[in-house]
């Protein structure tokens, strides 16, 4: 005779206490319940700043050790994804009266779905003692054997969590290292955002409605470039290119519509040698806020600016409320990436096409970039007899790899450039009427055109069909960026003076009123220690001050540069 399985759980007891009976299925061993998850568990090193996700709590075995043994900073996130076992640990936990007001959080199957992706907000939501920044490493504990039922859905959570967790501390890789270059851009584009030159993202949405081509500087922009020799097949496109392109597409006579920037280094300056002079068809620059501002300035059309938000900080909220921070991206890193975005809030509607070539995310052996990029003329020019062109150093670095890329053609790719690809798919995969026409590189994930669909698909839309008009209004936010750009030097100035006299005596009790004022006047400029490996948070250890008062003078004379902006 077949056993009926148990739709709901039931606790059953054994030799050495109690096991869990589910669906035919014992979820603890019969003979001594806790002994496995003992010895795991004092088997376990634990160092601080871990989060460790506990699936399939059951009968909360273990977890009074578990939490005897953990280090500061550390948080145990309970989860299970059988409905009736929730139902039936949360019973169980109700009766742990030694698990009450502990470091532990117990998920619901769908707030765990949810918890990679606001894990900084959970934490500091239901233990603000425990900071954003305390994550360092993650680890999974099994608890029980109800894990064998969702298998899929608890290596998802800890995948999730462990790439949202290794994705913060790169990003504060990336802010240590340009933090200080991001801000300063950004408050000198701010500036640029008010003048007769800048036209609001917000005005040209939906403005395209013939088909888009957006183009990378990978090698497979060549092929492309020598369609785009058809003049009556470039009408019929809206060519938006990322700043690197420029070279390439001049030196064919291919002049784009609109470029993309976000590079925020000098460098980038190459790519626009000779765009002054483009007079006759000027492009529409579509301008990070975060991108070197300089290339703004030298531009030969209009510039349309937007911000990836780099950080997510009081100083970036403040401009939101204030309405003077342009249209918000999500912080994508690839030029190419956010020039895909754009793009797809260009078009009028989704039965538009967008077409993207050059994203190869990879390259081959001694050639890094398309023909006539700014990297591979620089090759070209420090040749010689004895040292020929070629970047073959790139191609054989340890932390590099190779794959076998679009139509099995060989690459190497970099963890930078890898990541890239990984993300393509994650922000466009789904999007409808976006296709790929580059004929090497990483696959994306998208439909593959050949060269001759993506001439057939193009002539089925009309030459006349109207580009972005010259009618969208300028929006002047000039007085209220002024009076932003004045507040701020007045409370650095302030804060410069404070730290110049007064650090020495910042210890005394006697000091509290001038403590507080500097951690007010830090809290909302966090620009000025974004870049510090500790700039987490504004504190006031001296060794932190000294810090910040170096930077003082540094913005005060980019607030300075940016006022003279608005005054002319």
């Amino acid at each position: 005779m077949e056993t009926v399985p148990l739709e709901k759980p039931c606790k059953v007891s054994t030799e050495r206490g109690f096991s869990i009976l589910y669906k035919n299925r014992y979820l603890y061993s019969k003979y001594n319940p806790q002994k496995a998850i003992l010895q795991t568990i004092a088997s376990l090193e634990i160092r601080e700043g871990t989060l460790i996700l506990c699936f399939s709590p059951g009968l909360w075995y273990g977890f009074t050790e578990l939490i005897a043994k953990l280090p500061e900073n550390c948080l145990l996130v309970a989860c299970e994804a059988d409905p009736a076992l929730h139902n039936f640990s949360k019973e169980e936990l109700s009766g742990c009266q030694n698990l009450s007001n502990s470091r532990l959080i117990f998920l619901s199957p769908e707030e765990a779905l949810q918890f990679p992706q606001n894990l900084a907000q959970d934490i500091e939501k239901k233990f603000p003692q425990i900071k954003k920044e305390f994550v360092k490493r993650v680890i999974r504990l099994d608890f029980s054997a109800g894990v064998q039922f969702n298998q899929e859905f608890y290596t998802k959570i800890f995948s999730l969590c462990q790439t949202v967790t290794a994705q913060f501390w790169k990003n504060r890789l990336t802010l240590v290292k340009f933090g200080r270059l991001y801000s300063s851009n950004l408050i000198q584009n701010i500036a640029r955002s008010q003048t007769s030159k800048s036209i609001r993202f917000e005005k040209l949405k939906k403005s395209i409605s013939k088909p888009v081509l957006v183009l990378g500087t990978g090698e497979s922009l060549e092929r492309t470039v020598n369609l785009l020799a058809d003049k009556n097949l470039r009408k019929k496109c809206y060519i938006l290119a990322a700043d690197a392109t420029l070279p390439v597409l001049t030196a064919n006579g291919i002049f784009p519509d609109a470029v993309a920037g976000v590079e925020s280094q000098l460098a980038i300056e190459k790519s626009y040698i000779g765009t002054a002079s483009h007079t006759e068809k000027p492009f529409l620059f579509f301008a990070d806020t975060t991108s070197r501002f300089h290339v703004a300035d030298i531009a030969p059309g209009k510039v349309c600016y937007f911000t990836s938000e780099y950080d997510t900080n009081n100083f970036l909220c403040r401009l939101k409320k204030l309405g003077i921070l342009p249209q918000v991206f999500p912080p994508m890193g690839s030029v190419g990436l956010s020039a895909v975005y754009i793009a797809l809030n260009l078009r009028t509607n989704e039965d538009i096409p967008v077409f993207v070539s050059g994203m190869d995310f990879s390259f081959s052996a001694g050639k890094t970039h398309s023909n006539g990029s700014a990297s591979h003329k620089a090759q070209l020019t420090a040749s010689s007899r004895l040292s020929p062109s070629g970047n073959y150093a790139a191609a054989f670095a340890p932390s590099n790899s190779a794959l076998i890329g679009k139509n099995n053609i060989k690459i190497i790719t970099t963890p930078v450039l890898l990541n890239y690809a990984q993300n393509f798919p994650l922000w466009f995969e789904n999007c409808r009427n976006l296709f790929d026409i580059g004929q090497r590189g990483i696959k994306l994930n998208l439909p593959l055109l050949s060269e001759n669909e993506f001439v057939q698909k193009l002539s089925t839309f009309s030459l006349t069909t109207p580009e972005i008009s010259e009618t969208h209004e300028y929006q002047s936010l000039k007085t209220q960026t002024f009076k932003f750009i004045e507040e701020e030097l007045f409370n650095l100035n302030e804060l410069k003076d404070i730290l110049s006299g007064n650090t020495k005596k910042l210890s005394q009790e006697n000091d509290f009123n001038q403590k507080q004022k500097i951690l007010e006047i830090l809290k909302d400029r966090n620009y000025l220690y974004l870049h510090f490996p500790d700039g987490f948070r504004a504190n006031l250890e001296i060794s932190f001050l000294k810090r910040v008062r170096s930077e003082l003078n540094f913005f005060i004379k980019t607030f300075s540069l940016a006022k003279k902006i608005l005054e002319s």
